[in-house]
């Protein structure tokens, strides 16, 4: 963290000063020595640059009394719970060779071996060559190799997760491992499955890929068994990891502690430990634990998330990695679970940015790119399906070969740089896309910041921090629309610089805006100014104003969305390197667009409750330790929303298309699997108590193209538990349909599909009554309903 400060900084703030004499470094500031001595060695206006927003940052603030901090720590203990000691890996089911292996290569390892491989070294966990063991090589990301030259960025886990298609995961994730591997890479640290999205304006929300738990467990367990094709993926990060802000100590330790997550047991198992038991039944190698606290005790030193639930009751068989420099404690992490410490605590002044440093020297140059047909596919695809079609008045979309077009907005054009030189372009493109400032820095530097909202300086492919990619290349959508204004003879008027632009009249004019995120700070807010006075501005004028949104999460449209002369809106999320090109596909109907929205649009900020929309905030003077209280339990989202009879803007699961869909043959049947009141009895192998797979029921329905264009339609299945939320996603399947053809969609239930949680007898069980069916084409567009009872 340290590191990534320092470095980060200097790239905002360090070249625009100048000044006469060296800055002395106070003596007040905690500094341990290695940073000191780096400080030391840097120019004057470098230095003074650190110093300028040190000063800022900590105007005024006042550490908290020692007297504060213990009579608050007190409080804390006993809120999570000890599990101890770590249980024994069994190594059952998939494990049970790899485990018998390394069963023999521990018994000939040395004690200093054996240590070497429980911390990261400069070249990663370190190889024992008379063993034959090659070591790991841990790299991030989740959406792509981060940090490295020649690699491929492809749509982000958010983006994914609003194309509903399972394949589409699994595809993307053997297409990752397969470039890891071939930079050398062993551990890819990716899929993100938390956070979910508790905080709406959580700053990591883009890197997963639904705010539902459901929906984020299937594509990350489909993403992990891709990747495991060719290389070991990481889950992250366990667990509650719900903001960006106060995630983290200050370097300076004038802030608060990590904030807590405090959640009560019920909502952890049905709601925030769902996805990460669908990661683990699916063989994850490996999972990392996040920055903040549970329950009071940080995260990678908490016994029960680590020990109690991942370990014991998921009959995890992997390792648990901590998130960088989020371990606090060294034989209280082990204890608690932790097994690989990332990453080596010295500071390195010829690494500063704190980059995990453990690609081998000899895979650096190589390329990861996949210059196979199918890669590309991948990476194009993905923007294509992940793009949600919320309007579209009079089939306005798909384009007919007009005669003129105008194209207007910040988010047209790639960004002017992409430069290999300087750690900060290789940490993140998106950084290079957003007028940088030193408030954005202070997310690191006190552990509070304001993320832009717009990355106006150019097209918008990803977010940023360690889940960001430097992509190959940019295929803008200016580029795009040029190529295909050239095959077409259509001529082009654009604008991409003005907030209130010349128009002359066009058969449409099209408006790219965007909506940024990134790891380290959360958004300030849901919709900036300056873009929606862009597309009132061109709407006013332009009777067929078309907008397109790259939008990293949740983006409110309602100042102009009523507009009558805004006759489309496409949500794009974050594509990607092929931007343009998937945006042209679907504007000009070469494929329908299919996706659907993995969250809910409000009408208004409210709508989402004060305690939803914003991350919790500290308070030095009477708040040294900051909590968040996770006391809606699992009415997040769509479920608050039905809960509370709030209307949305969009809802969940909502998406437009070129055609439209019937749906009939609604079917509801038991199986012959147990249907007892709790779980029969039996062995705990990976992804928990065998029996919580079992299939207890099967809903089938008939879906069916009734217009005239080739298109994919999302039914999804919702279940009314008693005693629950009104409705939970429990299936969902994406069907490709011809003109006039129906398919047959079958979802099977299982046992955990249609459990609660007793904290009592620390149980799954099925709840005896009657259990709500719904089918349709989103959360409020219900076609089929039915029932189950037990």
């Amino acid at each position: 963290m340290v590191r990534l400060f320092v470095h980060a900084l200097l790239l905002l703030v360090g070249s625009s000063l100048a000044i006469a004499q060296r800055p002395e470094i106070p003596d007040d500031i905690p500094l341990d020595k290695g940073t000191r001595d780096y400080l030391e060695s840097l120019p004057p206006d470098e230095l003074a640059a650190v110093l300028e927003v040190y000063q800022e940052a900590f105007a005024g603030q006042v550490p908290a009394p020692p007297e504060l901090i213990t009579q608050q720590e007190l409080s804390l203990y006993g809120k999570s719970p000890a599990v101890y000691p770590s249980p024994l890996a069994k190594g059952t089911g998939t494990w049970a060779d790899a485990y018998a292996h390394v069963k023999a290569l521990v018994n000939q390892m040395t004690n200093e071996e054996k240590a070497n491989t429980t911390s990261l070294s400069d070249s990663g966990v370190p190889a024992i060559p008379r063993l034959g063991f090659p070591g790991l090589r841990l790299h991030d990301g989740p959406n792509g190799l981060n940090a490295l030259e020649e690699v491929t960025a492809y749509a982000s886990g958010i983006t994914v997760g609003a194309s509903w298609n399972k394949d589409l995961a699994h595809a993307r994730g053997q297409s990752m491992g397969k470039g890891a591997r071939r930079k050398g890479v062993s551990n890819l640290l990716g899929p993100t499955i938390g956070p979910l999205g508790r905080t709406v304006a959580g700053g990591r929300n883009w890197e997963s890929f639904s705010v539902d738990p459901y929906l984020c467990g299937q594509m990350g367990a489909k993403t992990v068994l891709g990747i495991q094709e060719n290389v070991i993926a990481t889950a992250k990060h366990f667990v509650l990891n719900e903001q960006e802000t106060d995630r983290n100590p200050s370097m300076f330790g004038f802030s608060n502690a990590s904030v807590s997550s405090n959640i009560d047991d019920k909502t952890m198992h049905e709601y925030y430990l769902w996805p990460f038991q669908d990661a683990v039944k699916a063989g994850v190698g490996s999972v990392m634990c996040s920055y903040q606290r549970v329950n009071g005790s940080h995260s990678c030193q908490n016994s029960w998330t680590q020990n109690g639930l991942l370990k014991t009751e998921l009959g995890f068989q992997g390792y648990i990695i901590s998130d960088y420099n989020a371990r606090w404690g060294g034989i209280a992490s082990t204890q608690a679970g932790m097994d690989l410490v990332t990453p080596p605590s010295a500071f390195d002044p010829a690494n500063p940015l704190g980059l995990p440093p453990n690609i081998s020297k000899a895979h650096e140059g190589s390329s990861s790119i996949d210059p196979s047909p199918e890669a590309k596919y991948i990476i194009r695809q993905g923007a294509v399906e992940g793009a949600v079609l919320v309007k579209n008045v009079n089939n306005t979309l798909p384009l007919k070969k007009p005669k003129i077009l105008s194209l207007f907005g910040y988010d047209a054009h790639a960004p002017l740089v992409n430069s290999p030189t300087g750690a900060n372009s290789k940490y993140s493109i998106g950084y290079q896309s957003v007028n940088r400032t030193k408030v954005q820095v202070q997310g690191l530097f006190v552990g509070v910041g304001e993320c832009p909202s717009a990355a106006t300086l150019g097209t918008l492919v990803g977010g940023g921090g360690s889940g960001s990619v430097t992509p190959q290349y940019i295929n803008s959508p200016f580029d795009a629309f040029q190529q295909r204004a050239y095959e077409d003879g259509t001529f082009l008027y654009w604008d991409f610089d003005s907030e209130d632009p010349s128009y002359s009249e066009s058969d449409a004019c099209l408006v790219f805006i965007n909506e940024f995120a990134s790891e380290i700070v959360d958004r300030v807010s849901l919709a900036d100014q300056y873009s929606d006075n862009l597309v009132m501005n061109v709407a006013k004028k332009c009777r067929n104003t078309i907008v397109s949104i790259h939008n990293a999460g949740v983006r409110l449209v309602d100042r102009w969305i009523d507009h009558p002369n805004v006759t489309a809106v496409i949500f794009a999320h974050l594509p990607g390197q092929d931007a343009g090109p998937a945006l042209v596909d679907i504007m000009y109907g070469e494929q329908a667009p299919s996706g659907k929205l993995p969250y809910t649009v409000a009408k208004n900020e409210s709508d989402y409750s004060e305690e939803l929309l914003w991350p919790v905030r500290p308070d030095n003077s009477s708040n040294y330790y900051t909590h968040a209280d996770f006391t809606e339990g699992s009415y997040i989202d769509y479920r608050r929303f039905d809960a509370l009879n709030i209307e949305p803007r969009f809802e969940f699961g909502f998406g437009l298309t070129y055609t439209t869909f019937n749906y009939s043959d609604l079917e509801v049947r038991h199986t012959e699997a147990n249907s007892s009141f709790y779980p029969p009895p039996g062995e705990v192998m990976e992804g928990g108590l065998e029996s919580l797979w079992d299939v207890v029921a099967i809903v089938t329905a008939r879906v069916s193209n009734t217009g005239e264009v080739t298109a994919s339609e999302i039914p999804q299945l919702y279940v009314g538990i008693p005693g629950a939320p009104i409705k939970q996603l429990r299936g969902f399947e994406k069907i490709p349909l011809h003109p006039k053809e129906g398919k047959s969609v079958s979802f099977p239930l299982t046992r955990r599909d249609l459990s609660l949680w007793d904290t009592e007898s620390q149980s799954w069980y099925l709840e005896r009554g009657e259990y709500k069916l719904y089918v349709g084409s989103s959360s409020r567009d219900i076609r089929l309903t039915g029932s189950l009872t037990f």
